[in-house]
């Protein structure tokens, strides 16, 4: 199965509070912004049981997502 390339650019606004928080938890979990947001996107629609959302999450995706919202239990900020 080919794999599809990210040429997509996703554009948001954050408080200098919400930013701290995301590059914090990125960090914490080891992986980029980017895949930290994109994995936090794509697993709140797994959970929320969007087919779109199953179509668009591979098996590593779902791994990812899993391991951050444990690691996100951990952190010392409020998880949404």
């Amino acid at each position: 199965m080919a794999r599809e390339v990210r040429s997509q650019v996703l554009v948001t606004r954050f408080t200098r509070s919400e930013e701290a928080a995301v590059l914090k938890a990125a960090a914490a979990a080891g992986v980029t912004v980017s895949a930290y947001l994109r994995s936090a996107a794509l697993f709140a629609l797994v959970v929320d049981g969007d087919p779109e959302g199953f179509n668009a999450v591979g098996k590593g995706v779902v791994a990812l997502a899993g391991d951050l919202v444990r690691r996100a239990r951990t952190l010392k900020f409020k998880v949404a």
